[in-house]
């Protein structure tokens, strides 16, 4: 599934990987807001758009009919979380507490209000559980009841930052009081609690991205002036360690994976790997600039695919974690948003030819898949149905 831009509108397509393949599912969509991050759960997959009826949550199962607007209106964040799909919509009408939460499965029908007039910071997963901060408390969705978790302002003021990732049965994330400033908490079955100190003191700004869980471990990247650290973490003090200092790191395009047991992050000029430990954390390959967009980093198998820049230009380059297994795939001069689907990778690319369309890889090499442009539109972006 893939959007085909024009000037001012984008039309939502399918393709099985053939010219004959490719069809419409629905056009029209007002280019305010394109086929971006699109979320998939089971054969559907959910998207924000906007047509003539207004801006709202959609939902497509690769079919015309099974294409259609949930009705809830406004901004919206899809989060999966075990069997269930949640909206978090924002109503722009609103001066304050303008979020909702809403659980769908596909269908107008099906949309259950859960929470609606509050303010939400952030949204994370927990052993199929939604958890949510509404910027003084940590809640948690049990079933269709919003259920308090911990009071996170009674220390002082601050709150919940945002969520890392899950590793064992907690669930990390970033908040910040008095007595810590913005530090590493956790959450699960024995209560929530502070985890570690990771700034040198409380008025350090710390940011934490790139989470990902590495066995029974959390592996993440902490930025505090430009410069990055990789560390690891049981959900304990004592287990929070660093492993490597990286000199140049861009939390805004990071992004990263594990694959065959390695954690491989973009650093924005850099990929790096980690097995955990020190000594097997170093650096894979030199970009001038790795990864801008963070859909670029698609998992293929145990490797990732992602849209490198180095001295000869843009290219689609895989990793399986080791030097040996990172290198470039010729063919397209570009690559954006790729989706593994059995024994491909489809993704936006483009040449000199034919400008941006539709291709695919098998990791070796990137051939287009079908030549869709015509009145100066091109594929944006690309999502499994």
């Amino acid at each position: 599934m893939f959007s085909q831009q024009f000037d001012t509108t984008w039309d939502l397509r399918i393709t099985d990987g053939t010219t004959a393949g490719t069809s419409t599912l629905h056009s029209g969509f007002k280019s305010t807001i394109g086929f971006y991050e699109p979320v998939a759960k089971g054969n559907s997959v959910y998207f924000q758009a906007v047509d003539a009826s207004g801006e709202d949550a959609w939902v497509s199962d690769g079919s015309t009919a099974g294409t259609q607007p949930l009705k809830l209106g406004g901004h919206f964040l899809p989060v999966v979380a075990g069997n269930d799909v949640f909206i978090i919509t924002y109503d722009l009408a609103k001066q304050s507490n303008p979020y909702s939460i809403w659980k769908t499965n596909g269908s107008p029908s099906s949309n259950t209000l859960i929470k609606t007039d509050f303010e939400f910071i952030a949204a994370g997963v927990l052993n199929g559980k939604l958890y949510y901060g509404d910027g003084r408390d940590l809640w948690r969705v049990d079933g269709n009841t919003p259920v308090k978790v911990a009071m996170l302002t009674a220390s002082g003021n601050g709150g919940l930052d945002h969520f890392i990732g899950q590793t064992g049965n907690i669930l990390l994330f970033s908040s910040k009081d008095k007595t810590h400033g913005v530090e590493l908490w956790g959450t699960g079955a024995t209560g929530t609690r502070f985890v570690a100190n990771i700034g040198v003191d409380k008025s350090e700004s710390t940011t934490f991205s790139s989470m990902e869980a590495l066995g029974d471990l959390a592996i993440f990247v902490t930025t505090a002036n430009q410069k990055g650290t990789i560390w690891v973490s049981d959900g304990n003090d004592a287990g929070t360690i660093p492993i490597a200092d990286i000199a140049s790191f861009k939390p805004t395009v990071a992004v990263s994976a594990v694959v065959n047991g390695i954690y491989v992050v973009s650093t924005g000029d850099s990929l790096w790997r980690s097995d955990g430990t020190p000594a097997g954390t170093f650096r894979l390959a030199a970009m001038i600039d790795a990864t801008k967009d963070l859909n670029t980093f698609a998992k293929f198998g145990q490797r990732v695919v992602f849209e490198g820049v180095d001295e000869t230009g843009k290219s689609p380059w895989i990793s399986d974690g080791t030097i040996a297994g990172t290198r470039k795939i010729p063919g397209s001069t570009s690559m954006v948003n790729g989706v593994a689907i059995g024994d491909a990778l489809y993704f936006s690319g483009s040449d000199v030819a034919h400008g941006r369309q539709p291709w695919r890889t098998d990791g070796v090499t990137a051939t287009m898949v079908a030549n869709v442009n015509f009145l100066d539109s091109s594929p944006r972006a690309i999502s499994r149905s």
